[in-house]
């Protein structure tokens, strides 16, 4: 899980405050001001705004070791969905990605790789059917955000297995 912490601004005026008078406190942050965020609350977090004003309804899971889930590639995100919604949509990029509703790139385009990762530990994750944001594709397929997915990766908790090309 994630933390994140509340109350900087009134650290941040102390600071401030003290430093007009030439000295700097040391300033604790208690662990009473860190508040453990649910994955699924950092997902609906990413939306609800901008050019994606629809909130899906994600629910909190576990990933367990030996699944393994699919992102689109180069420069993946958090979010990530499964083999069989890739199979589905007969591996066509259009398809795959109006039906996670992701906005096209004006330029590329979608992006022409799944990767998949293979789950080597327990990771925690949000999970919904897209839904919530019709301007990007009629949605329906399954999608997995999984919070701090770089840290992730660089500890080995999810490792690159196989590829999925996508046709355009």
């Amino acid at each position: 899980m994630t933390d994140v912490v509340l109350g900087l601004g009134l650290s941040a005026a102390a600071i401030r405050g003290s430093m007009e008078y030439g000295s700097i406190p040391k300033v604790k942050v208690k662990d009473s001001l860190k508040v453990p965020q649910k994955p699924s609350d950092i997902a609906s977090g990413w939306q609800g705004y901008g050019k994606y004003p629809g909130v899906d309804r994600y629910r909190d899971i576990e990933l367990k070791p030996g699944k393994i889930i699919y992102r689109g590639e180069p420069n993946g995100t958090e979010y990530f969905t499964t083999k069989s919604a890739i199979i589905r949509s007969g591996k066509d990029a259009d398809k795959v990605y109006t039906g996670l509703q992701v906005e096209k790139h004006p330029i590329h385009g979608y992006r022409g790789v799944m990767q998949g990762y293979l789950v080597n530990e327990k990771v925690d994750a949000a999970f919904s059917i897209t839904k919530a944001n019709p301007q990007f594709g009629e949605g329906g397929l399954p999608q997995v955000f999984i919070p701090n997915i770089e840290q992730l990766l660089e500890k080995g908790a999810l490792i690159q297995v196989d590829k999925i090309t996508l046709g355009k």
